[in-house]
């Protein structure tokens, strides 16, 4: 698990008020948590809602980043660049998805 101070700092480096830091990571973990158990438990028709909204959030999360901590489009280890075939195989799931 990432360091929880770590996280923290990261969310302050973002712009996020430091107060703001302990809910919102809980939030985004939670919710992240909820759209990996949708994942495994929803079956179509339900579940092809949920590929856009996966989508949505990793773009929401790309584009925060990118913008507050330019530093990752360059890290060596890709945190965000992993994201893009992560996008396409969801665009995939989404175009296989029984409608």
């Amino acid at each position: 698990m990432y360091p929880l101070e770590d996280s923290y700092g990261l969310l302050t480096r973002s712009g996020v008020p430091p107060a703001w830091a302990p809910p919102l990571l809980a939030g985004a973990c939670l919710l992240d948590l909820l759209l990996g158990m949708a994942t495994l438990a929803l079956r179509p028709p339900w579940r092809r809602w949920l590929w856009p909204a996966q989508a949505l959030l990793i773009l929401f999360y790309t584009v925060w980043i990118a913008v507050r901590l330019p530093e990752f489009l360059w890290h060596p280890y890709g945190p965000l660049t992993k994201n893009l075939p992560i996008l396409a195989a969801l665009w995939l799931l989404y175009q296989l998805e029984e409608k």
